[in-house]
C-alpha cells in the first residue's frame, strides 16, 4: 500500500511541510502535492491519488476557513460539504440541488 498524500492548493500552504521533508516519499512516509486553487483542481488532485498509490489523503490549507473561532493549526474533520454554487434551476432543479443525486450535502 502507498504512502500518505498531502494536498495543498497553494505553495504557501505547503512550505512548512516542504521545509521538513526529505522529498523522498518512501523515507518520509508521505508525498506533498500542489493541487492549485479551486474545487476542480482539488477534485483532479484527489482523482490522481489512484496513480500515486495513496494510502490516504490529507488536505491542508485554509479551505475557506472563515469561522471566527478558527486559528492556525486547527484540525477540521469534514462530515458534510455543500456546493454553494450549484445552480441547475434553468433545467428545473431547485438552486443548490445536485441533479440526479439523492442528497445535496
Amino acid at each position: 500500500m502507498g504512502h500518505i498524500n498531502v494536498i495543498g492548493a497553494m505553495e504557501e500552504e505547503l512550505a512548512g511541510l516542504r521545509a521538513v521533508s526529505s522529498k523522498n516519499p518512501l523515507r518520509d512516509g508521505f508525498a506533498i502535492r500542489h493541487s492549485g486553487v479551486g474545487k476542480v483542481n482539488a477534485a483532479l488532485a484527489v482523482a490522481r491519488a489512484h496513480q500515486w498509490d495513496a494510502r490516504c489523503i490529507i488536505a491542508v490549507g485554509t479551505a475557506g476557513g472563515l469561522a471566527p473561532g478558527l486559528t492556525i493549526g486547527d484540525v477540521i474533520i469534514v462530515d458534510r460539504a455543500v456546493q454553494h454554487d450549484v445552480d441547475a434551476s434553468p433545467v428545473g432543479f431547485p438552486r443548490g440541488t445536485i441533479p440526479f443525486e439523492p442528497e445535496s450535502r
